[in-house]
């Protein structure tokens, strides 16, 4: 993630290098400087032509601004940028309005004592996992899942009646997410589904990986 910002700021600072070497070429270094002195002037003076002059040439240095196509550029490409990243982060326009805590695990699988506790101590542990959500009593005010390691592959398998939050960090590795999302290294991704707030059986998920890949499918 670091890595694309620099990039994008990199690119942001030469796009803004060609509109000052534009903005030299165009004169409006000329007219920035007669406005200036005129401005001086007109204070100094307490002119009021001078003021008129003055606010001609600042007219003149905001319109070749405005002529300069970098500048619009300069503009347009951050713009752009963050209408595509909040895009990518509120993919569904209805979902927006929903909310994602990131908890520590809470033991809301109080039916299976046993896979909870195998859920708890899988912190840090380097190893691959296959989880099946489809034995779990889940409550209906809500269930967390909290699953951090430094390697291995994990795949959970959630009822096709559970309605999911995720959100899900992985530094090295493939996730998958109920086949509409993939997405390969550095991955950040928060999803929701249609009916979470409303669900009667949800579960929110949060998965900390440094490598390895993830699966969440239906089952």
């Amino acid at each position: 993630m670091n890595r694309r910002v620099t990039f994008f700021a990199v690119i942001e600072a030469f796009i803004v290098l060609l509109l000052l070497v534009a903005l030299f070429r165009n004169g409006f270094i000329f007219f920035i400087g007669i406005a200036l002195l005129f401005s001086w002037l007109a204070n100094r003076f307490n002119s009021h032509i001078l003021g008129i002059i003055c606010g001609i040439f600042w007219l003149l240095t905001v319109l070749e601004l405005f002529k300069t196509g970098y500048f619009w550029l300069a503009i347009a490409f951050p713009v752009i940028l963050g209408i595509l990243y909040y895009r990518k982060k509120n993919p569904n326009g209805n979902q927006s309005h929903q909310k994602f805590y990131e908890v520590p695990y809470v033991d809301s699988f109080s039916k299976d004592q046993s896979q909870s506790q195998h859920f708890n101590q899988g912190e840090n542990e380097n190893k691959n996992e296959i989880i099946d959500l489809g034995d779990m009593h889940f409550h209906e005010s809500g269930n967390n899942l909290s699953i951090r390691k430094n390697s291995g592959n994990t795949k959970i398998i959630v009822p096709e009646d559970v309605e999911l939050a995720l959100n899900i960090n992985v530094n090295k590795g493939v996730v998958s997410v109920l086949g509409k999302m993939t997405k390969i290294n550095d991955v950040q991704i928060r999803y929701f589904s249609d009916n979470y707030e409303s669900a009667s059986k949800r579960v929110a998920i949060m998965i900390r990986v440094d490598k390895g890949n993830v699966d969440i499918i239906r089952g």
